[in-house]
């Protein structure tokens, strides 16, 4: 009886998970079935789950059969999540020339005792770039005092979740120059301000923006953020056209790659998603076990860049982990 009982619930909640699955497909119907585009990977688990628990289950050929029908899910499921899992070969012995380590991390600017916590992280990080996001002008200030091996290359602080910095090792390598930095704005009517900045890596001028999409939480919220994504792709488009230029868009996107808007963004800007080929590595919430996390911090790149390495850092008190990437030049 324990048994059947248990069968039922992981069949009812994989029956649930198959019903969000199919109705995520019309996600541009209706904001709510846009967001059941992003948690695939607990949809895929359920669907195993319930596959392993009605092959378990003695003498009952109804549960061999429920069985057989999670498949049909839990297969588009793994065909929309496993291009996180392939991509082109990597090498983490390969650092070294005209290679660049970055680590984009979001802070809690509702918890002011959190920075400190960052801080402490990320002084003892040996990376080249730190781009921050939900920088306060106080926080900016304990930054700038507290990180020693750091120093600020352009900010612009805000009291909302706006603000922003790039910070620089002290002890860069001659390789790497700074040649410039802007606030752009991506549709260019967006209240937040995007930080962008222009150096050269062996010779290569590479860009590189901070990024942040709107969180999506209702109608609005999820229909700006297409807008937003696909700023970016026509931006990236642009600065693509010039053979001499390469791009890194950093940062917090509040998508899963999977979205079906994060996914039109990807093929219509051009760039690669240095996710490939290293798996989920999701980042938030941080506060959650792995298996309910999601990835939404991403880096994007040019294709004359390569991704050597790329993991999710410590927890530093933020609803999001830190995310750690190494690019080399083709």
């Amino acid at each position: 009886m324990k048994i059947r009982s248990i069968s039922f619930w992981v069949n009812l909640t994989a029956a649930l998970c198959a019903i969000a699955t199919l109705l995520s497909f019309a996600s541009s119907r209706w904001w709510i079935l846009a967001m059941l585009e992003h948690p695939r990977p607990q949809y895929a688990l359920v669907l195993v789950i319930a596959i392993l628990v009605s092959l378990l289950v003695p003498k009952r050929r109804k549960a061999k059969r429920w069985s057989l029908i999670w498949l049909v899910p839990l297969t588009i499921n793994l065909c929309l999540i496993y291009p996180v899992f392939i991509g082109s070969s990597h090498n983490s012995r390969e650092t070294g020339t005209n290679s660049l380590k970055i680590v984009h991390a979001t802070l809690d600017r509702t918890n002011p005792e959190q920075i400190a916590q960052a801080i402490e992280y990320l002084e003892n990080q040996q990376v080249d770039l730190i781009s921050l996001i939900e920088v306060t002008p106080e926080y900016l200030t304990q930054l700038q005092f507290g990180l020693k091996n750091y120093r600020v290359i352009v900010a612009e602080p805000k009291k909302n979740t706006h603000g922003s910095v790039w910070l620089a090792s002290v002890k860069l390598s001659p390789q790497i120059e700074f040649r410039d930095s802007e606030i752009i704005h991506l549709p260019a009517k967006n209240d937040r301000p995007l930080l962008k900045i222009t150096m050269s890596l062996g010779g290569k001028e590479i860009i590189l923006v901070s990024f942040q999409a709107i969180r999506p939480r209702d109608r609005h919220t999820v229909a700006y953020q297409k807008v937003e994504l696909a700023a970016l792709a026509n931006w990236s488009r642009k600065i693509l056209e010039s053979p001499n230029q390469e791009l890194v868009a950093i940062g917090d996107y509040n998508s899963t790659p999977w979205y079906g808007y994060f996914r039109k963004m990807l093929s219509d800007s051009g760039l690669v998603n240095s996710q490939s080929g290293f798996g989920l590595q999701p980042t938030w919430h941080a506060s959650l076990p792995f298996m309910l996390q999601v990835p939404i911090n991403h880096c994007l790149h040019s294709s004359g860049l390569h991704t050597i390495r790329r993991w999710v850092g410590k927890d530093i008190g933020s609803d999001h982990l830190p995310l750690f990437v190494e690019l080399r030049l083709n």
